[in-house]
């Protein structure tokens, strides 16, 4: 069998650790992840797979990322992030519909220059997305 050669590379332990949150219950994550029935791909079962479907859009230090984050790992889904990305998408932030955009609430304050405790302060007693 011919090696890859990447092993201690960022893509691949991004790529191993996703596998390992996924098929291993015995994972710290896997509550999260395979314990909720998020799955990767049978493609990206190979490393060699998800490199070329993943490795254009790679830089270094970018996080995998689910776009759906209730979906799997598979091409259609993924993209590379920066942490700061990665960490406001996820399931217990609070997803919106902004003109007619399905937005993360955390994300769609940033990008309007909105404080984000004043715009869910708002939200509570019961403003629209738009007029928070």
């Amino acid at each position: 069998m011919k090696k890859h050669g990447m092993f201690d590379t960022k893509i691949y332990r991004s790529w191993a650790a996703m596998l390992y949150r996924c098929r291993n219950p015995k994972a710290k994550a896997y509550p999260n992840y395979g314990g909720r029935g998020i799955s990767v791909c049978s493609r990206w079962h190979s490393f060699e797979s998800f490199y070329a479907d993943m490795v254009a859009t790679h830089w270094d230090g970018a996080e995998i990322d689910r776009i759906d984050v209730n979906g799997n790992y598979e091409p259609s889904n993924c993209r590379w992030v920066t942490t700061a990305e990665n960490v406001r998408n996820k399931r217990e932030h609070l997803r919106v519909t902004y003109k007619g955009e399905d937005w993360n609430f955390p994300q769609l304050c940033e990008v309007l220059g909105v404080s984000r405790v004043h715009a869910y302060a708002r939200l509570r007693v019961g403003w629209t997305v738009e007029a928070a």
